[in-house]
């Protein structure tokens, strides 16, 4: 039951529908090109994991992230951050062995870094983004006797696009992540 095995050959895709608030630098105006802003984004999630295994594939949770931003003339902001996802509850995936159900619920806890770049135009923005997460993951396995726990961690790296809607000019954004 090599659930790290598994997670770390997984592709994980996380959507997620945000609320997301900024504070700028210089008492909130941008007044260079060099000014920086801070950011936070928390929201729901579900994070997909593909391949077949015997772990739960879709886990539904709480995703958040802080980011710093270099705001830069040529209109992309260069921005770097950190990431958590923590599943609500566990997954669980019941499979068959000859005449045995085994179960094995999972509750998954991702971690990670990101860097992106960030276009804001009027109301509307986009940001490609990229990085690396270390997935923690705590499995509880039934069936086969007495229940047993399994803990194990790997890594995996990830990527998308995010796309905001201003609410509230240059505060508060409703984001999409894919």
């Amino acid at each position: 039951m090599k659930v790290a095995s598994y997670l770390t050959a997984a592709v994980a895709i996380a959507a997620e529908l945000a609320l997301s608030t900024g504070a700028q630098a210089q008492d909130g105006a941008l007044t260079s090109a060099k000014d920086l802003y801070f950011s936070g984004t928390i929201g729901g999630g579900v994070m997909v994991f593909s391949g077949s295994s015997n772990v739960a594939s879709t886990y539904y949770g709480v995703d958040a992230s802080a980011e710093v931003c270099r705001a830069n003339g040529s209109g992309w902001d260069l921005c770097g951050g950190a990431s958590l996802f923590q599943s609500l509850g566990d997954a669980s995936k019941t499979t068959t062995t000859g005449t045995v159900n085994v179960t094995t619920e999972t509750d998954v806890t991702a971690i990670g870094g990101f860097v992106k770049a960030r276009k804001q135009v009027e109301q509307f923005g986009i940001a490609p983004y990229a990085g690396f997460r270390r997935f923690l993951s705590e499995s509880t396995v039934t069936g086969l006797g007495a229940a047993t726990k399994i803990d194990d961690n790997a890594n995996g790296a990830f990527g998308g696009v995010e796309l905001d809607y201003a609410l509230r000019e240059e505060k508060v954004f409703l984001s999409l992540k894919a």
